[in-house]
């Protein structure tokens, strides 16, 4: 080896010694990126290594190091924009695949190449290059023809890469098999529909449509006959029907739908037109050539040319042929073939009996005929056969094709139900119902692959088919359980795949009686499949049963409505839910957290009809399931442990009058309160994190009730009691319950607020549910704790959650907490403006959570301003602070901080607080100097924050509703401060204001007039449609 290719070795060998190493890569370094490193690996390619002891040798490169300059020049190709060098590389490359992998004295040595040495073959044994390096000398030729075909290389088709198959004798394959490649690659990065898209380029589609148009100019014909010749000679077959897949797309079709192709793909398919035998050469095509008559029928062409060109392609004939004598699933693609990419015979011969059936589906749409129809009822049994011979656990990806040709039929017979085949549709759903079952996952690890999405698919397949006869799949849904109920031994996967039935039933037809009375029965008797044993827990069948499991309780928190209405099936539920099938399963923790989940859904509908009438079984059942304690050993994880607590404060909650009902909250809430004040008083916040995450979700059902559930149907048996509909306060049991949990939250806060950030993010969560609870006995807690909050909130999102704590207090309890709110304004205000994005133009984190902060800040004024709390802001404690408000209210109406989504809400937001805020001073003549600031800012904000602001990103952004609505608040704010202010803003607004935003007197005038003395819908649509022009002129 020489230097340099001892140095591309040395790059290539992480377990070189690092010092050559480094010098080799700076080395390689150096050529790859010079202006000039194509030419040296050009000439290293052509000329071969240097002679070193003068001695005739060896002197091909090492593959390895043939395929590093190859890149080199590939690289260059891209960068290069010098015509004469693409020429210079393109014959240098001719010249090096002719000789190094076609073993041929090139033509092109000599002949002002100079790069060619003239060196003639080797007289020795030659070893052709590798695959990798055959395949990288394509892309490097493909890449020259898509940046230099037609107009430097004209003849590069039909001389150059057509001349690799002028080779004879030995060396004729390799010239055949390059010709091929490259043709691959030309389709692949140049001319087919998708290498655009492919490419980084921009004149990428440009430049394929110019390439494609010069090739059926220069040589389309003459690849044409090169085809037919291989197909003729019965080789290169395979390679031959896959450039007629790549190349039918763009080139006229009956250039190939003719004698000389069509009878070729049929031999290959093994269909012959004159009942001739098949030829041995044509049998291991089978895969090539059914993809390409799949990609023929694919061919765009209008529906009458489509439909004619399906019988002219005897497509009922090859259906019957395909279903007589599939390919068998088991069997691979040959060499040839899979070198293309081909799977097997199967696979493509699937493919292409759902391309025909799709293909006659599409026809079907756009035009009803008969011959679509036709082809459509012998192609849809093909589909199901081909999906019955599947093998769930191959790769070949049959299945997802077909059932999209099933689904596509089945969307069909929506529109048209003169299409609609009943025997058709029962055999889908017996052949789905086979192979749904057998795709149920395994085990976890199988959750994620193919047979996931062909299941999911299945599922929605089947609720399609029920949208369009819900009898047909109401009757072979009863068939199907009815079957499974007395198969011995039972089938966890079909009993899963029953109980999926019944769900995608019941959500296409929840108020079908039928329907309902099967799902009461499949849950009053379920299925033997939950019987989880011990022994099978690691195996196939116990995955499954622990699937049927889940499928279950699915369904039954789905069946919430059914239900409320059968005491008798709500209680046999509930016990499935409680025993050894459920939350007490003793080896699934999949089961148990599952059924938790599910129940927390189900007794969230079905609560009141639980504390009615199951309250002591339920809450004894839901008790032996709970943790002692936080290190304690459960049944549950920590998440279903929380989950089973706030499942007990939904039932209690709705019942917190009931005797019984107090007592077990006491039971309950009390302990908690003590595991509080215990953990905080001995330094373990841990454990007492715990406690208050516990008092947060069961504090959920305690909320006052304002609304009726309306799942809750009114002619129900076990309906809601009115009283509890109608939204009653809490007894006064209970509220001392959570009064004094809410004391011991305040104390565990006091002790770790300032040094941990998950008790200030848990002690706020716990102060929003218990303003949901106590209403306005919370106040006093907040009193004291909210100035706390405030001072040793962290950063702006810190705050920006005090703030909404404060709000939602606003929200639910109104004046009552004016005093609270007087207060806590200045502090909460003053510490909002110590965090800035000015000087910050990156769209950071930190600038984000300042934007949603200012945000929660606008808010929070506007509930003031609207929540009979207005005068916080002008009291004797917070009058001073007025101006400031209003500067920060008038800088936000640009919505500059916040990005285009926020910028428009939160400039209405603002105008809406400019607006109130001018109502509730107008009344007091001690406000006219902070009215006066309103009508200067407002008045030079109004109009310049439209000009600027991102909330209008474009000419069309003005028309928006949004848009719309924020323009009627401008003239709003301008009309009051008009009517209010009278000339001083007005004379204001039109002598400085529009003048300096370029309007001429006469629209200044106009402006004026129209704002004074025009209607409102009137002046808004003027005002809106000048701001539009002045903005986008």
């Amino acid at each position: 080896m020489d230097d340099f290719e001892m140095a591309v070795m040395l790059c290539l060998d992480p377990t070189a010694r690092p010092d050559l190493r480094v010098r080799a890569l700076e080395m390689c370094s150096h050529v790859s990126q010079s202006t000039d490193g194509w030419r040296f690996c050009m000439q290293k390619l052509v000329n071969g290594r240097e002679d070193l002891d003068g001695v005739s040798s060896e002197t091909t490169l090492r593959f390895e190091v043939q395929f590093w300059c190859l890149q080199v020049v590939v690289d260059a190709i891209v960068r290069s924009e010098v015509p004469g060098d693409r020429e210079v590389i393109w014959r240098g490359l001719l010249s090096w695949i002719c000789r190094e992998v076609c073993e041929v004295e090139s033509r092109w040595a000599g002949n002002g190449n100079s790069l060619a040495s003239g060196r003639g073959l080797r007289k020795g044994p030659h070893v052709l290059p590798p695959t990798y390096i055959k395949n990288k000398a394509a892309e490097a030729i493909t890449l020259l023809i898509s940046k230099a075909y037609p107009d430097e290389i004209p003849a590069a088709f039909s001389k150059d890469v057509f001349g690799l198959l002028l080779l004879d004798g030995n060396r004729s394959a390799a010239g055949k098999d390059m010709y091929f490649r490259v043709m691959r690659s030309v389709d692949d990065l140049v001319t087919s529909r998708e290498a655009p898209l492919r490419s980084s380029s921009k004149e990428g589609a440009t430049r394929a449509t110019a390439i494609r148009d010069a090739m059926r100019d220069d040589c389309v014909g003459t690849m044409i006959a090169h085809w037919a010749r291989f197909l003729g000679s019965h080789e290169f077959v395979a390679e031959t029907f896959d450039l007629i897949r790549r190349y039918i797309e763009w080139i006229d079709i009956s250039l190939v739908v003719n004698e000389h192709f069509v009878p070729c793909i049929y031999e290959a398919i093994g269909y012959t037109v004159k009942n001739g035998s098949i030829l041995e050469s044509m049998r291991d095509n089978v895969s090539s050539g059914a993809s390409a008559l799949s990609a023929i029928l694919a061919k765009r062409m209008d529906v009458s040319s489509k439909i004619d060109m399906m019988g002219s392609l005897q497509v009922h004939e090859v259906l019957s042929r395909l279903a007589r004598q599939p390919p068998s699933p088991i069997d691979l693609a040959s060499v040839r073939e899979r070198d293309l990419g081909y799977i097997s015979p199967f696979a493509e011969a699937a493919s292409l009996v759902n391309r025909i059936a799709s293909e006659a589906l599409e026809c079907l749409k756009l035009s009803h005929d008969s011959r679509a129809v036709s082809i459509l009822e012998v192609a849809l049994p093909v589909i199901m056969m081909y999906i019955e011979n599947t093998d769930p656990d191959s790769d070949e990806g049959v299945s997802p094709e077909s059932v999209r040709s099933i689904t596509a039929y089945v969307n069909i017979c929506k529109d048209y139900p003169s299409v609609v085949n009943s025997n058709v549709l029962r055999n889908v759903l017996s052949v789905l119902a086979d192979d749904a079952s057998t795709r149920l996952p395994r085990a976890a690890k199988d959750l994620d692959e193919s047979r996931g999405s062909v299941r999911h698919g299945l599922l929605l397949l089947f609720q399609n088919i029920a949208r369009i006869v819900p009898p047909l799949v109401l009757e072979f849904t009863k068939r199907f359980l009815a079957a499974e109920l007395v198969a011995n031994p039972s089938d966890p996967s079909r009993q899963e795949l029953g109980l999926q039935f019944l769900m995608k039933l019941l959500e296409v037809c929840p108020e079908n009686q039928e329907i309902q009375e099967l799902i009461g029965v499949t849950l009053l008797d379920p299925p033997r499949g939950m019987d989880l044993e011990v022994s099978s827990v690691n195996t196939i069948q116990g995955y499954q049963m622990i699937q049927a499991n889940i499928a279950y309780f699915q369904l039954a928190s789905r069946s919430f409505r059914i239900l409320m209405n059968d005491s008798r099936l709500l209680q046999a539920v509930l016990g499935v839910y409680f025993d050894h099938r459920g939350l007490s399963n003793p080896h699934s923790e999949e089961i148990r957290s599952n059924a938790c989940h599910t129940l927390l859904k189900l007794v969230r509908s079905t609560r009141y009809v639980i504390a009615t009438a199951y309250l002591e079984n339920t809450v004894q059942a839901l008790r032996l399931l709970l943790p002692r304690g936080p290190a304690a050993e459960s049944h549950v994880d920590r998440t279903a442990a929380l989950q089973l607590f706030e499942i007990l404060g939904l039932i209690l909650g709705c019942c917190s009058a009931n005797p019984s009902c107090i007592s077990h909250s006491s039971g309950i809430v009390g302990p908690v309160t003590e595991g509080i004040l215990s953990a905080s008083r001995n330094g373990k916040h841990n454990e007492a994190l715990w406690f208050v995450a516990i008092a947060i979700v069961l504090s959920k059902g305690f909320g006052r009730i304002t609304t009726s559930p309306g799942s809750t149907p009114t002619d129900s048996p076990l309906s809601t009691p009115p009283s509890i509909a109608e939204g009653i306060p809490l007894c006064v049991e209970v509220r001392l319950l959570w009064r004094a949990c809410t004391e011991a939250v305040i104390e565990y806060y006091g002790v770790f607020g300032e040094v941990e950030s998950e008790c200030r993010t848990e002690s706020l969560v716990f102060f929003h549910r218990m303003i949901d609870t106590l209403e306005d006995d919370v106040i006093p807690y907040l009193d004291s704790t909210l100035f706390q909050m405030t001072k040793i909130a962290v950063g702006p999102s810190e705050l920006g959650e005090v703030i909404l704590l404060a709000d939602q207090l606003a929200c639910k309890v109104h004046a009552k907490c004016f005093g609270l709110m007087n207060r806590i304004f200045l502090p909460l205000a003053r510490r909002v403006f110590e965090f800035t994005t000015e000087g910050k133009t990156a769209l950071s984190e930190e600038v984000r959570e300042v934007a949603e902060l200012r945000k929660r800040y606008f808010n929070f004024l506007f509930v003031l301003l609207s929540s009979d709390l207005s005068n916080v802001l002008v009291s004797e404690e917070n009058r001073s602070f007025l101006a400031d408000v209003v500067t920060t209210v008038c800088a936000g109406l640009n919505g500059h901080g916040f990005d285009s989504r926020l910028a428009a809400a939160i400039m209405k937001l603002c105008l809406q607080i400019l607006t109130k805020l001018v109502q509730v001073l107008s009344s007091d003549a001690t406000f006219e100097k902070v009215v006066s600031l309103i009508a200067e800012q407002a008045g030079v904000s109004c109009v310049s924050c439209l000009m600027s602001s991102p909330a209008f990103p474009s000419k069309d952004s003005f028309d928006t509703p949004l848009a719309i609505s924020i323009f009627a608040e401008e003239v709003a704010l301008q009309r009051l401060l008009a009517a209010i202010c009278g000339n001083a803003f007005l004379d204001y607004l039109t002598n400085a204001m529009l003048p300096r935003l370029g309007l001429q007197p006469n629209s200044i005038a106009e402006y004026r007039a129209a704002l004074i003395h025009g209607d409102a819908a009137s002046f808004q649509r003027y005002f809106r449609s000048l701001v539009q022009a002045m903005r986008y002129p």
